[in-house]
């Protein structure tokens, strides 16, 4: 088997905007965020993407709450871009809100270490053609949202 490294390692980061922290305040610990508005993740199967913490070397879940369900990144980063919820997101999505300032970091002490995706497939010398065709495409597209973006 070869394993290809797809990016860097992320980890999830609970997230908001600095104007629903200067409203709602900002939670201390997992078990806050049920009196906070947090956008959820439904997965194709129906369920919701449950967020996750580590603390003391155990992993748990946490009951997070809102009135917004999406199923689309793009619209889960946007609610907290704009202050309407709390987000749950990788770390690769949001570093440059977060060094702009437009997001906050919360519960960091309470977020699972980074990890990577990797992709296993067999040996090298028969890869299909597609799938280098798609690793290619996985790498660049990793590239290209890990640049910095020209001012």
């Amino acid at each position: 088997m070869v394993v290809v490294r797809l990016g860097a390692p992320v980890r999830p980061m609970i997230v908001a905007s600095p104007g629903y922290i200067a409203r709602r305040g900002r939670p201390n610990s997992p078990d806050e965020l049920r009196q906070h508005s947090c956008v959820r993740i439904r997965l194709p199967g129906g369920d919701l993407l449950p967020w996750r913490f580590q603390k003391n070397g155990k992993l748990f879940e946490a009951s997070a709450v809102g009135p917004l369900v999406v199923n689309d990144r793009e619209l889960e980063l946007g609610a907290a871009l704009d202050g309407v919820a709390i987000a749950c997101v990788l770390s690769n999505r949001v570093v440059r809100h977060l060094s702009e300032g437009r997001l906050v970091a919360l519960l960091n002490a309470w977020t699972p270490p980074a990890s990577s995706f990797f992709l296993y497939y067999p040996s090298r010398r028969q890869m299909p053609s597609p799938l280098r065709a798609f690793i290619d495409f996985v790498r660049a597209r990793l590239r290209s949202e890990t640049e910095p973006a020209a001012s």
